[in-house]
């Protein structure tokens, strides 16, 4: 349309404004009682009147074009929510002060890993399945952590090690969560370091 101002506001009010605030239903359901009242208004002052067919066309054209718009903008400002969302999450997980994974929940193999992940255990970690980052006699415990996290949206193991080229095995807790996003399933995996504990054991 010609005159953008009721679009831009709008267009603000869905974002972060009271319209964003309340279902798009409740907002799309007054605009139609408005049209209504209008159309209202139309028939009874312009009573027999040669125009009032080409104004309620007009009226009509505009409503449902207010609609789309509307619609489009609540669409916009959702996506627009998903995606800080994820980038929010993205930057705490990189941030943590422990290995963090994410896997492909169906073949376990790792999609994504934050800076402490990388830096214990190889930048090349992208790719490969869970249970290689294990000694051998630990790979059939840590694949049953993974179907029972299928299962059961969650699962812990303890006691196990993580190994690192060129280094001595990592002594870590593990805990398992599933992640749900439409189709979309992730299995985000949390090493606890439990080598200054086995330590302190040690000492004492």
């Amino acid at each position: 349309p010609e005159q953008i101002e009721t679009y831009v506001v709008l267009r603000e009010h869905a974002r972060g404004g009271f319209i964003s605030k309340h279902p798009p239903s409740r907002f799309l359901a007054s605009q139609l009682k408005m049209r209504q009242i209008i159309a209202d208004l139309l028939r009874r002052e312009l009573r027999g009147s040669p125009d009032l067919p080409e104004l309620l066309a007009l009226l009509d054209q505009e409503f449902w074009e207010r609609v789309l718009h509307i619609t489009d903008f609540f669409v916009e400002a959702r996506q627009r929510e998903v995606e800080d969302q994820a980038e929010s999450y993205r930057r705490s997980v990189d941030s943590a002060p422990t290995p963090m994974l994410m896997l492909r929940a169906e073949s376990g193999v790792i999609y994504s890993a934050n800076h402490v992940a990388e830096r214990e255990l190889g930048s090349d970690v992208r790719g490969r399945a869970l249970w290689e980052l294990h000694p051998e006699s630990e790979r059939a415990a840590v694949r049953d952590l993974l179907a029972e996290t299928r299962r059961r949206a969650q699962a812990t193991r303890g006691n196990l090690h993580l190994e690192r080229s060129g280094r001595s095995l990592l002594p870590v807790d593990v805990r398992a969560a599933l992640i749900e996003f439409g189709d979309h399933h992730t299995l985000q995996i949390i090493y606890v370091d439990l080598s200054d504990r086995r330590q302190l054991e040690f000492q004492l």
